[in-house]
């Protein structure tokens, strides 16, 4: 897995450093103060995943936005306790953890947390305008997108083996 990281607190880049070296993924670190360099090595390579640590929101808010505009649709991780603070916008394509509860649980869960963020933002796409049919549209229509992106054939259940939505 090739992964950018920007992070402001030392210990924070070791663990991370740690990490990613022991389960044999490359991460660039990134440290504040390198202007120009997080959206170069953002733009440049193919990154499978974006981990952001602070605690300042207004610098979290500019790399968030700097993230979004990139329209790779990069799975984020965001490591802060000020999730609250930032604006919603981001909160649709960013999965937000603090570095205490990070601690408390599995980091690899919380990167396969982050990168589903973004194929949940591309279904809601899909989705946008749309009217809903009930469970068994959506399912069907979840399916068959998951079965174009994998180019495998669609494993979806015929009709009458599914549920409709009953709400």
């Amino acid at each position: 897995m090739k992964s950018v990281v920007y992070v402001e607190e030392d210990f924070v880049a070791g663990l991370l450093r740690e990490y990613f070296a022991g389960n044999g993924d490359t991460a660039t670190l990134v440290r504040r103060g390198t202007n120009g360099l997080l959206a170069d090595r953002l733009s440049r390579s193919q990154v499978d995943l974006f981990l952001a640590q602070s605690e300042d929101v207004e610098r979290l808010s500019k790399i968030l936005e700097l993230v979004r505009q990139q329209g790779r649709k990069t799975p984020t991780l965001v490591l802060t306790s000020q999730s609250e603070e930032i604006p919603d916008q981001y909160k649709l394509f960013a999965h937000f953890v603090s570095i205490s509860e990070l601690l408390e649980t599995n980091l690899r869960w919380h990167i396969r947390l982050a990168m589903t963020m973004r194929r949940v933002e591309e279904v809601r796409e899909e989705l946008r305008g749309r009217p809903l049919l009930g469970g068994e549209s959506i399912a069907r229509h979840v399916a068959d997108r998951l079965a174009r992106r994998s180019r495998r054939p669609s494993c979806t259940p015929p009709a009458s083996n599914m549920r409709a939505n009953t709400r």
